[in-house]
């Protein structure tokens, strides 16, 4: 009880209604796995063409294959943000509901990788290198907390959004 008193937010950004905010995330976050999917696609077609003798070599590499994986979550989690929208446009409380949990499923992924691979990262940093690691870092734990906000505001509509079907029920009856 009181996780939902003291952490659910009552309006996105303090000023905005919490459809409003769930609307903003989705768009937010579909807009940013399509970033994603496009600059590591980029990014693994640009490292293979720069070693003209293993262009055929590179298909083969992890580092290629591991793109493309990230490609194909990058866009089934942008479709998984278009199917919230839609659930907010609809008022479908199941859908909120679903991408609450992927989204969540996500959010401790990215943690749990966050606080083990730390060692493999750091492994080669030194001197400058070094404050780049702290750099990105940091942007990875603001980027953690914008999730869990994110969480939050969608979690707080499903609530308002549960709590207005039931009373809706109850005064039908």
């Amino acid at each position: 009880m009181c996780v939902e008193i003291c952490l659910i937010p009552k309006k996105f950004l303090c000023v905005f209604s919490l459809k409003c905010g769930a609307y903003a995330v989705g768009i937010w976050m579909s807009c940013f796995m399509f970033m994603v999917a496009i600059t590591v696609l980029v990014e693994s077609i640009n490292y293979c063409w720069d070693f003209p003798g293993l262009r055929w070599y590179c298909i083969d590499t992890t580092f290629f294959l591991s793109a493309v994986v990230t490609v194909i979550d990058s866009i089934y989690l942008m479709l998984v943000n278009l199917c919230l929208i839609w659930g907010i446009y609809k008022d479908k409380v199941r859908i909120l509901l679903c991408w609450l949990a992927l989204t969540t499923f996500g959010l401790v992924h990215v943690f749990v990788i966050m606080v083990t691979a730390p060692s493999l990262l750091h492994y080669g940093f030194t001197g400058p290198n070094h404050f780049i690691w702290i750099v990105c870092l940091i942007i990875a734990v603001v980027a953690i907390v914008m999730g869990i906000y994110s969480l939050l505001v969608v979690y707080a509509y499903y609530l308002e959004l549960k709590q207005l079907k039931t009373e809706g029920t109850n005064e039908t009856r």
